[in-house]
């Protein structure tokens, strides 16, 4: 696969061959190094860290946090599984729709766009979640089933109930939608004064 890049007076032509492809994936080793290390920074500390104590006034009595246990109807790694089919999926039509020259190499960039964003999102996330402490709705019965089920030991057996704030589901769907949505406003080109029409706009924003 080849295309020509440059005005009628010029222009350059790459070729997505095998070893190119290569090469453009050894270039951005640095950054999937990073994306790794914001993946691994948050991993860690869910794994270790304790939630801070965060002190509600008579907790007992307040039926903010009365709210009735359910289980997760939709897991994380059901959302993660179906934000990765809506971005290969939405570049996969891009690239039919706009017939990009660079094929491979373009979606590898917007893959790679999304995966940073989440990487990022995760870390802060995670951190927020444990420097916050703060309670979920239904952390009376949440900690009671937690502790029913023998999940962890000692006082960590209530360290999820503390995690309510920030959503992870949000900030996780927040960080894929966005880098694809500013990914869709590239190739449409949007932005551009001449092609600035509402409808154009609307499409691109659709992942929001």
């Amino acid at each position: 696969m080849s295309g020509r890049y440059g005005g009628s007076g010029g222009g350059f032509r790459v070729s997505c061959t095998k070893s190119n492809l290569l090469l453009h994936l050894w270039m951005f080793g640095g950054d999937y190094a990073c994306i790794g290390l914001l993946f691994l920074i948050g991993g860690v500390v869910e794994v270790t860290a304790t939630p801070h104590a965060w002190q509600q006034p008579n907790a007992e009595l307040n039926v903010n946090f009365a709210y009735p246990y359910a289980p997760q109807t939709f897991s994380t790694t059901l959302l993660l599984v179906s934000l990765l089919a809506i971005l290969l999926v939405t570049i996969a039509a891009v690239q039919l729709i706009f017939r990009a020259t660079r094929g491979i190499i373009d979606a590898h960039a917007a893959l790679m766009a999304a995966l940073s964003s989440l990487s990022i999102a995760f870390a802060i996330t995670n951190i927020s979640k444990f420097a916050v402490g703060r309670w979920r709705p239904n952390y009376h019965e949440y900690c009671a089933h937690l502790k029913s089920s023998g999940s962890g030991v000692g006082d960590a057996v209530c360290n999820d109930a503390h995690l309510s704030f920030p959503s992870g589901h949000s900030s996780a769907a927040w960080s894929v939608e966005l880098a694809l949505t500013f990914y869709l406003y590239g190739k449409t080109k949007v932005l551009h004064a001449h092609k600035r029409q509402f409808y154009r706009v609307f499409l691109a924003s659709l992942p929001l």
